[in-house]
């Protein structure tokens, strides 16, 4: 059998989806093509793709094949200009330049977004001889599109038997293109093949099945849909989208299959690894911060997040797994016991009188996850407004660490006399730990994690943001400062900067304490959508007085304590400009 995909480098889910979901109806031979091109933003499907895809056929035939054809020059030479911005891409259109390369005479054509659920085998041994195209109607379109008011024979697109020597010789895809280069149509490649092919055979809908599974269903066919209650709204549910397919089509017959797609788009995809440092008190707020990075993350990757942590009760771990999606896993990593390797290993424990540990377990990353050489740090009173594969993606150089200025604490002249001259790092380049991009090799191969140790135990220098001033301390040489709409920090006077990447909630005013916080619609746009909302709210409800008074205690503390750090005797700044210790 022949089959024909079309499309760029973003069908890879839907390419490997719907040729997984073939090989397991159909054992026979196929040899399967798919048109792809460069054309302006529009990126070919890579051919080490197709190569991975071409070792998964032959797996199950090993005389099947899988063929990149590149339609780049071919496109540009005839490029259907009137749809060209339309919500169609170019993309949508190459099964209508399918006669201007080599293909077999007879070739089925499937949308990436079409899944096999039985054999198709009868469908595909049709006698086509006289027909131009074989396909079932558009379940929406045929009541809309009609010629004749006794007739319904507007077909879909998205599952079409090709006669490729008839289409030729009656110019059918030649016409086709000049109508969709010259007028701009609703669903132009679609439309054009149903205006211009006279010769079609309507087949069941069962051989393209758009509406929902039935129990004849050949095809499955995730295509936009219609729900006309409470209101009329469009739906579109992709077989790759796999909490959509559950929960908006309550769909469970490929449930084999998402699983085994969730495992190869970890193995395939480039993983982002991104970490957070929680406890229980913690866990509304990671939610929030969790599904606004989720809801921006690039799905070209699949991210693991690691909740590190000191101990979750199982009805916080329960709710942060619903935010998990088939992008993303989540997993929960309890940091006291990895600590204790390291620190025993080290010779030296931590103290746990001042600070909680969880503090100090960001500079623990690259030595508890050797499985990464790279990854990503965010604390949990947070909001990522951007993709954050952005962020991961900033080559770090030769710099061991990236992160952005603190710029919470300016205007706190005595803070910023802290950075300067009690930890020794200028406060316009003092970095805020908050967001941090780890080499994670490099912090491995120069032992940062044992100069911490060596340090905090021989020294225990009096500080007031205990990890972050150890990590600038340290690093001093090899940080790099990335722009700081990725740590935008609510400024004293309760500004933001324009275009933030990521909110960060630093130190008291936090909108789930206070009115007006700067960036706070954000935040609770996302806690609306997280399984903590109502508690959220009842938090902030009932933060008192009291507790704000509290808080501007504990900012003037911080105020006293820079001031008296700076006069001590031993400051990290003095140590390290005597010479009897080394920066990194």
């Amino acid at each position: 059998m022949n089959l024909l995909y079309c499309g760029d480098s973003n069908i890879k889910d839907g390419l490997y989806l719907s040729i997984r979901s073939i090989l397991e109806v159909e054992k026979g031979i196929l040899n399967i093509y798919v048109l792809s091109m460069n054309y302006l933003d529009y990126k070919m499907i890579d051919r080490e793709f197709i190569y991975s895809l071409d070792t998964l056929v032959k797996s199950v035939n090993k005389d099947s094949k899988v063929s990149l054809i590149d339609m780049s020059d071919v496109y540009k030479n005839n490029e259907c200009k009137a749809n060209k911005d339309t919500l169609f891409t170019p993309y949508c259109m190459l099964r209508l330049y399918a006669d201007l390369v080599e293909l077999p005479r007879k070739i089925l054509y499937l949308d990436t977004d079409v899944l096999a659920y039985k054999s198709f085998k009868e469908f595909y041994e049709i006698d086509n001889s006289t027909y131009e195209v074989v396909g079932a109607l558009d379940y929406y379109g045929s009541h809309i599109y009609k010629k004749n008011i006794f007739k319904r024979d507007y077909l879909n697109s998205g599952v079409l038997l090709l006669n490729l020597d008839l289409l030729k010789k009656n110019d059918i895809l030649k016409k086709a293109r000049e109508l969709c280069a010259s007028k701009k149509m609703l669903l132009p490649d679609q439309s054009a093949l149903n205006i211009l092919c006279k010769h079609k055979l309507i087949v069941d809908r069962k051989y393209n099945e758009q509406k929902s599974m039935q129990k004849d269903t050949v095809f499955r066919h995730f295509t936009t849909t219609f729900k006309f209650f409470p209101v009329i709204k469009t739906q579109k549910v992709k077989p790759w989208q796999i909490d959509r397919v559950h929960e908006i089509l309550n769909c469970h017959e490929f449930d084999w299959l998402l699983r085994e797609y969730k495992e190869w788009k970890m193995q395939n995809s480039k993983i982002i690894p991104v970490f957070f440092t929680i406890d229980d008190n913690f866990a509304p707020f990671l939610s929030v911060a969790l599904k606004s990075l989720l809801d921006k993350a690039s799905h070209e990757y699949f991210y693991n997040i690691h909740i590190v942590n000191n101990g979750l009760s199982e009805e916080n771990k329960s709710k942060i797994l619903t935010l998990e999606t088939d992008y993303a896993k989540i997993m929960f990593n309890n940091m006291d016991e990895r600590l204790r390797t390291i620190t025993d290993k080290k010779g030296t424990r931590l103290r746990e009188d001042y600070f909680s540990l969880a503090i100090f377990f960001r500079i623990f990353i690259p030595d508890c996850f050797k499985e990464y050489d790279k990854a990503i740090y965010i604390d949990s009173d947070t909001l990522v407004l951007d993709d954050i594969s952005k962020l991961y993606n900033i080559d770090l150089g030769d710099n061991y660490i990236g992160g952005c200025t603190e710029t919470s604490c300016l205007g706190m002249d005595d803070i910023t006399n802290y950075f300067t001259n009690g930890v020794g790092v200028n406060y316009k380049e003092y970095m805020n730990s908050g967001m941090l991009v780890f080499d994670m090799k490099a912090l491995r191969e120069h032992h940062f994690a044992e100069k911490f140790l060596y340090l905090f135990k021989k020294y225990n220098f009096g500080n007031v943001d205990p990890d972050q001033s150890y990590i600038n301390a340290i690093l001093k040489n090899k940080k790099l400062l990335i722009d700081n709409r990725w740590n935008a920090t609510v400024s004293k006077d309760n500004k933001l900067i324009d275009n933030p990447g990521i909110i960060h909630f630093n130190l008291f005013k936090k909108p789930w304490h206070y009115d007006n916080v700067a960036g706070e619609k954000y935040f609770w746009e996302y806690a609306k959508k997280t399984p903590y909302y109502e508690e959220i709210k009842r938090i902030k409800d009932n933060y008192t007085l009291e507790d704000k008074k509290k808080d501007d205690e504990c900012l003037n503390s911080m105020i006293r304590r820079c001031r008296e750090i700076v006069n001590d005797d031993v400051t990290f700044k003095s140590v390290f400009d005597s010479g009897k210790e080394e920066r990194l």
